[in-house]
This record gives structure tokens, sequence and C-alpha cells, in this order.
């Protein structure tokens, strides 16, 4: 703790020094309107509204929403930059599923440097989970041009019934995808069980998964080539191919689009039921395991991690990341606001009513969930996580999936070699069609 605390000294202290020529004055109480981009007005209220109006009287804040800003086949992030050129929100939540987004912000110099407000203010940084907090200061390049609200994650729970049933030991700690893919064959045979389980989650979803948390890529850095027919991809398929075999893995794929009276059912869960030994959720997982299966005997696993790096989270990241503009008129209010969002006393307000929205986690250690607190707080974050990237694949995650399950309905004597042939040229075709289109990567 003591290294971390010390490090995290000396990059604000690097941090100011980069950044001498930006000068903070000690803050005054004046009247300000700030404009705050959020992911919707009524998670703003939700999370923070009452609050900030109790503690700056003399800030009224606008919301503005994401809901008018993406629009199908454009590119995210060109849409959202030309959103904040035109609107000019003083502070600005960046969505982390947009790839790369801070780091080109930061770039581009869309943002204000927050290094000296800190060290003017003495801001708590220490409290906060520290991966989170430097995932961001790796895409600021050394600096944070962010500060984390919550984060989230997912972590490994597993059916202690069904382990103590079977008399399988418990997990050790962490595991990488394909060590709980190996684990999930030890139920194989087990009467009406699965041994993995994911709700929403195709088979082909889980192998993309494992590839990436072995370290693979289907896409080239560049974005401009899909690269699927490849060793490593191979193994990974092969691996995957055999797990699959065994009927081990519940397929959700099988349940999509069930109706009930003409409506949706809710998706199908063996974990809630019982019947999985184990699935892999976010935060949220906990209050639907309270509420939807009070008498299931459970416990949480920290990971998954990744394949070459077991201490770092595969999935861990900010849920919600607050900015400030860098030419914005009130650039003071919009510190106010976003150190009070970030601090301590709202941590220890929130915690009293509840831990916000389910999904997210809080960012300061100190109030995060005693059920979680192990699955998280002892892991480091991808560094890569925030900084890299991938908006072609963000957009052809979903078309590769869909050539995957055609291959595999389709190539009933094509070796495995000849299958990841196939789908790589097929992505790549998509993959051209879609550059064309948009102008990514041209």
């Amino acid at each position: 703790m003591r290294s971390v605390r010390l490090t995290l000294f000396i990059g604000l202290a690097v941090g100011f020094l980069l950044t001498g020529c930006t000068s903070v004055s000690e803050p005054a109480e004046e009247e300000a309107v700030i404009k705050v981009l959020y992911e919707s007005r009524a998670a703003y209220e939700w999370d923070f509204q009452n609050m900030v109006k109790a503690k700056f009287p003399h800030i009224t804040v606008e919301v503005m929403e994401y809901a008018p800003i993406f629009k199908p086949g454009e590119p995210l992030y060109d849409s959202f930059t030309a959103y904040i050129d035109e609107h000019r929100p003083d502070l600005i939540s960046i969505p982390s599923s947009i790839s790369g987004s801070l780091s080109r912000m930061v770039e581009e110099q869309r943002l204000l440097p927050l290094d000296p407000y800190i060290l003017r203010d003495q801001y708590d940084v220490g409290g906060l989970l520290e991966g989170p907090v430097e995932q961001i200061r790796a895409a600021g390049e050394g600096q944070l041009y962010a500060l984390p609200l919550s984060f989230t994650g997912e972590a490994l729970y597993i059916n202690t019934g069904l382990f103590d049933k079977l008399n399988i030991a418990y997990p050790a700690g962490s595991m990488t995808y394909r060590e709980i893919m190996q684990l999930s064959e030890r139920f194989a045979g087990a009467e009406d069980v699965y041994g993995f389980s994911k709700a929403e989650l195709s088979p082909v979803s889980i192998l993309l998964q494992l590839g990436e948390n072995e370290g693979l890529d289907w896409l080239t850095p560049s974005g401009d080539r899909v690269v699927f027919h490849t060793k490593g991809w191979k193994e990974v398929f092969e691996s995957w191919m055999q797990v699959m075999d065994k009927y081990v893995i519940f397929d959700a794929s099988e349940h999509r689009n069930s109706q009930s009276n003409g409506l949706p059912r809710p998706p199908y869960d063996p974990f809630l039921e019982g019947k999985s030994a184990m699935t892999v959720m976010d935060p949220s997982y906990i209050g639907t395991l309270r509420q939807q299966a009070p008498d299931l005997q459970w416990k949480v696993i920290g990971g998954p991690v990744k394949g070459s790096q077991r201490n770092v989270s595969s999935s861990m990241k900010p849920a919600t990341m607050l900015a400030i503009h860098a030419e914005s008129a009130v650039q003071e209010a919009a510190w106010e606001v976003l150190a009070f969002m970030n601090s301590e006393e709202t941590a220890r307000l929130k915690s009293r009513v509840s831990n916000g929205r389910f999904s997210h986690l809080p960012i300061r250690k100190a109030f995060i969930q005693e059920d979680l607190a192990g699955a998280y707080t002892g892991l480091e974050a991808d560094m890569d996580k925030l900084s890299v990237y991938r908006e072609p694949a963000d957009y052809l995650e979903a078309v590769l999936k869909d050539l995957i399950e055609e291959e595999m309905r389709l190539a009933a004597d094509k070796t495995v070699e000849q299958m990841l042939t196939s789908i790589e040229d097929k992505a790549n075709a998509k993959l051209l069609e879609y550059t064309t289109k948009t102008g990514v990567n041209q």
C-alpha cells in the first residue's frame, strides 16, 4: 500500500510538472451554470442530483443525454465528439464502451488536466481503487484527464452446493477462462447440471472471450484486417470445441426469443435454478441471487484473469468517467462538482440509501460491498483497456459471431483450419464494406 501511495504521489507530481503552464487559482463561490453530458437524465438524477443541489445551491446543472448522439451505422467516436463540439458541455461523461475514446480526446486536447487541481486541493486519490485510476492515467500518458465515479468488472460465481455434492474442490483463486472451461468438464455426466453457464451468452461469445483472455486479437492494431486463421486461434477453437462436445456449457442461443403469452420471457439462467456450477457476471448479480434464489449456496471468486498476467483482471474498468472540457468557461465550478461527485462524502451518502446502479461499484475502496471486495481489490487492471482504439472491432464483433455460427452449421466436413480461413475471408469482406461506408481507417 505504501508503494501504491508513493506511485500515485509521483504520478501527480510529474503531471504537475508537465502541465506547469496550467495555473489554477483558489476557488471562489460564484453563481454558475454548468452543462453535464451524462448517460441519461434519469441516470444523473439517480446518481447525484439531490446531493449536488444541496451541496452547491449557487450552481445550476443542465443535463444533456447520450440518446441523440449515436445513430446506427455511424462511427461512435466521431458522433460523440461532433456532439461535444456542437453543444460544448462543461462536464463530460466518457463512455468506456467507445474504445480508445479517452486517449483520443486527450491527444486531441479536448480535456482539462486534473492533476493541478488535485495537488492544489490535496484531493484524496489514494482512497480510490487503484486499477481504474491507473487505466485513466495510462490513457492520459501519465496524467489524469478524468476521474472514475464508479467501476465494474466480472467475477466468478460458484454454486458451492453443487461442488460439495460432487466432491469437487472450490477454485483456490482467480482463474483464466480456459481454466474455468477445464473445471466445467469435471461436471460432465452430472444429471441435469451444467459446468458453466452465462445467461444471454452464446457459445461463440465464450469462444471469443477465451481468445481475448489468452491475449489473442482477431483484428490488427491498425484495425484494417481481420486475422483469425492463426496458430493461437486454432488452439483456442479446438479447446472450445472439445468442451462443447461434452455438453457441460449452457447454450444460451437455444433459449433466444422464447415467449410467454406473446411477451418475451426473461433470459433463462440455469445458475439461478441451481443447475449450473459456475457463472461469470457483473456486481449486479449479487442482488439477483438474493432476490430470486435466496436458498442457493454460492460464493464469489475473483477473475477471470488474463492468461499471461494472472494478477490482472480481464474485465475491470471504470463504469463512469467524468472529465472537464478543456475550453469550459466554468472550469472551477466544474471541478467543484466533479470533486464532490467523486468524494468520500458522496460515497458515504450513497451507501446509506443503496449502492447506486447495481452493475456499478463505488470507486472508493472503503465503500465496496464486503461480498465483492475480495474479487476486485486483489487484482490489477488491464492498462490497455481504455487506450486501445478498436472501433471497427466494436462494430465487427457481432458480425464475426454470426459468421462463426454460420460456419459451424455448414462446415460438416471442413477442418478447423479451413473453417478459420473461411471465417477470416468473410469477416474481411464485411470490414471492407464497413470502412468504405464510414471512412473509418481511411
